[in-house]
């Protein structure tokens, strides 16, 4: 059963109190450093930044019990361009080592990749992509044979120096 902070139960992904307290300390003060209203709940935004990283959803998805999207998302750009992201994730990888949470013996390596779409590499896109029967590469190995000559069956290579060691008339 999840704990629950003042009655409403959190969610697994939500700081509890115990966690909440380890960092707190590290989020900006209530003073504005511009003037203006003092901060929001830290832990309210904490918690919608949270929620983005366990669904990954769109930051416009984010449930209104966090406050409104563009705010989680204006403070969350804050705080990684002023370093208190860092300053978090720094203090967590030592509370974690210290007690024996981290295993420096372990060492996971993301070998996954993902194919790319052959408008990716240039290929030729739309209208002009027209495969010719037997064709592999489309209208580009095309192109080269219907220029060779008709009695002439070389390579590509052939075909492309036929082409452009012509004279000019």
């Amino acid at each position: 059963m999840a704990p629950s902070k003042g009655g409403v139960m959190l969610r697994r992904y939500e700081l509890t109190n115990w966690q909440y307290g380890w960092i707190s300390d590290l989020l900006p003060h209530d003073d504005h450093p511009e003037g203006g209203h003092p901060w929001s709940d830290h832990r309210r935004f904490l918690n919608g930044i949270f929620w983005i990283l366990h669904t990954g959803a769109q930051w416009r998805e984010v449930p209104s019990r966090y406050g409104k999207w563009n705010s989680v998302y204006c403070r969350f750009r804050r705080w990684q361009r002023d370093g208190t992201i860092k300053k978090i994730l720094t203090r967590l990888q030592i509370v974690l080592d210290e007690n024996g949470f981290i295993d420096n013996d372990l060492w996971c390596i993301d070998g996954s990749n993902i194919r790319a779409s052959r408008s990716a590499a240039g290929a030729i896109q739309g209208e002009e992509k027209k495969r010719t029967p037997g064709s592999r590469s489309g209208q580009v190995a095309g192109r080269f044979r219907d220029k060779a000559s008709p009695n002439r069956r070389g390579s590509r290579h052939t075909a492309r120096l036929s082409s452009h060691a012509r004279p000019s008339t």
